[in-house]
């Protein structure tokens, strides 16, 4: 037996099944390897998103650490991989995961994963994004109207309550405030935050009738209903020539009998005008007199803090900053008068602002809260109030 031919110079069995193993390996990672350095030489941040994004779904590269660093900035969960593998959300991940201030990139996002309808994520990204970001009021405010059409009305008033606080004289963020307090059956609240939306617009003309309507609802679903007719009023006040129209006549007289206010405004009188410029009035409210003048632009009654006191007007619990002054914020707060008498005409249940602070020496300002219940008429020498008919 030739013992040279028995020992073949060959590896053993298993260790060449090793070999094999080690070449097919190596032959599947080279290319991989390849694909992965491509990251680095890719100009195109949008190639390079939806590569990284191929890469996941084919499980070289892990969801969860691929935008770690964004997702764990904006203090969200990650996307789902199958959202994360669309295009253009991917291209904005990766230029957010660059510069996470990137406000064109997160309004990008935010659109694409509307459109996917995604709404919530998109709300949850926004929201992390003004965390994060300066000057996140605009992106707050798209979450807050997106979390209200998804009925998240929670979210929705979280997100408008701090809009209100970083803006508080923004017309719109107390608009959505409203809404969302009016959903939540917050009444009181609701209230108060349409008054200072029709308070805060620049134009009260160019307010909404939606946002008259809605206040006046919110009055109704508090069982106010006498008092639902005050912000209609108001409303046609404005522009009565193209606004003393059916429709708004037949809520008012809905109201005026579910409540039955017979009482809603009666009388009328006339007053002499003294010289020139602001016009003084005696108003009693509740029974106590008090020095006025008379506003014909301020949306509300408004009196002082001491004069509401003194009269008895009971303010709810929630307060607004108003505005800053030398000595500070000042604060608002709304009141109900159950009765209002100027000479010989009489108004119940009027809206009232109680501000805390002086009115140059008066104790408040006859606006139209009361002026609106009565066609009201001034020439060069008197001022007349007439009970409407």
């Amino acid at each position: 037996m030739d013992v040279r031919g028995e020992e073949k110079l060959f590896l053993p069995e298993k260790t060449a099944s090793h070999g094999t193993l080690y070449l097919i390996s190596f032959s599947f990672l080279v290319p991989v390897c390849l694909v992965i350095s491509l990251i680095f030489f890719i100009s195109e941040p949008s190639d390079l998103a939806l590569l990284k994004a191929r890469l996941i779904k084919a499980g070289f590269l892990s969801n969860s650490q691929s935008y770690a660093g964004l997702y764990e900035s904006f203090g969200v969960a990650p996307l789902p991989v199958d959202i994360e593998l669309n295009a253009e959300v991917a291209n904005s991940l990766a230029k957010l995961q660059r510069e996470h201030c990137d406000k064109r990139a997160v309004f990008a996002l935010q659109t694409k994963l509307v459109a996917l309808g995604e709404d919530r994520l998109a709300a949850n990204m926004l929201v992390g994004f003004a965390s994060k970001c300066q000057d996140g009021v605009g992106e707050l405010r798209q979450a807050a109207n997106l979390f209200f059409k998804l009925g998240d009305s929670e979210r929705a008033l979280a997100m408008s309550s701090s809009l209100v606080a970083a803006t508080p004289t923004d017309a719109n963020m107390w608009y959505l405030k409203a809404k969302a307090e009016k959903a939540l059956g917050r009444l009181d609240q609701a209230i108060l935050s349409y008054a200072n939306t029709i308070h805060y617009q620049e134009n009260e003309k160019s307010v909404g009738q939606w946002v008259f309507t809605e206040m006046a609802e919110a009055y109704a679903a508090d069982h106010r209903y006498c008092e639902a007719i005050g912000p209609l009023e108001l409303y046609v006040s404005l522009d009565p020539a193209t606004r003393d129209v059916p429709k708004i006549k037949k809520l008012i007289e809905d109201y005026s009998k579910q409540g039955k206010c017979t009482d809603f405004a009666k009388g009328g009188d006339s007053f002499p005008i003294v010289g020139t410029g602001l016009i003084p009035v005696r108003v009693s409210i509740n029974g106590v007199m008090g020095n006025f003048l008379l506003d014909t632009g301020a949306s509300f009654v408004t009196v002082t803090s001491g004069f509401a006191q003194r009269a008895g007007l009971s303010t709810t619990n929630s307060t607004i900053t108003r505005s800053m002054t030398a000595n500070g914020a000042v604060f608002d707060k709304i009141a109900t008068a159950r009765m209002i008498t100027v000479g010989h005409a009489r108004a119940h249940d009027v809206p009232v602002l109680v501000q805390d602070r002086p009115l140059d020496g008066q104790d408040g300002l006859l606006g139209r809260s009361f002026l609106t219940r009565f066609d009201v008429k001034i020439s060069a020498s008197r001022w007349e109030l007439t009970q409407k008919k």
